[in-house]
């Protein structure tokens, strides 16, 4: 028998059912505190949750996804979006620009070719491992005009 198996055998019979309890209510709360110091993160390392913003957005295909890709994504040069927030949460905007997207796998991109029109439906959560993702596309009308040059 251990050090700490021999005194307790022969103080518990000295403690009250009161003290016993309490010692280990105290040892609970001890190890509860201890295990959120480890897993918690210096307040300037967390990042706000935001929820995810979500926007239709217009553009170009300008390259598709490399075949066999872990990660596949679509390059779209897409229009201003004025209301964009960044990840501050702040409405900033952001200018037209070519991005890389990933995209839900029920987003139909086997009959897209550079130059398609198209219309997407972004949503763009900071939190997530790929922040901006496609969740739905529809190819527009070759003559659809755009506003794709910087102001």
């Amino acid at each position: 028998m251990g050090f700490e198996a021999t005194w307790l055998s022969a103080h518990s019979q000295s403690m009250s059912m009161l003290q016993r309890q309490s010692l280990i209510f105290l040892g609970l709360s001890l190890l509860a505190v201890g295990c959120d110091a480890c897993n918690s993160q210096p307040q300037s390392a967390q990042t706000p949750k935001a929820d995810a913003q979500r926007y239709s957005v217009r553009g170009v295909v300008r390259a598709l996804p490399v075949e066999k890709s872990a990660h596949p994504e679509i390059a779209i040069q897409h229009e201003a979006i004025p209301t964009f927030r960044n990840r501050k949460g702040e409405e900033k905007g952001m200018p037209t620009m070519v991005m890389n997207f990933s995209f839900a796998k029920t987003v139909p991109i086997d009959t897209l070719k550079p130059g398609d029109k198209v219309r997407i439906d972004l949503r763009v959560d900071w939190n997530a491992a790929d922040p901006f993702h496609i969740t739905a596309l529809e190819t527009l009308p070759a003559n659809t005009a755009l506003t794709l040059d910087q102001p």
